[in-house]
């Protein structure tokens, strides 16, 4: 993957820490697996941007895939994740 800004490198994290936290309500869902997609995603995507990527390049990368927590229906999780998400 290209070189981050400090700050898309921060933000790259949060919004894997997100899907992780999502992701672990599923039992039928491999959050590393995801993780990985996602990571070549990212890399793919960004492969013809400037050195070092942007804060502004990586947060259209990751609009592109969305909010995780759309990922995974209210009907996965049990009542106690429902209340924290």
């Amino acid at each position: 993957m290209k070189t981050l800004s400090k700050t898309a490198e921060l933000h790259l994290n949060s919004y894997l820490r997100h899907v992780r936290k999502y992701l672990q309500a599923s039992e039928s869902v491999d959050a590393n697996e995801v993780e990985r997609d996602i990571i070549e995603h990212v890399a793919s995507e960004l492969e013809q941007a400037d050195d070092p990527v942007s804060l502004s390049e990586m947060n259209r990368v990751l609009k592109e895939l969305g909010n995780p927590s759309q990922w995974i229906s209210m009907d996965e999780m049990s009542w106690w994740q429902q209340l924290h998400f």
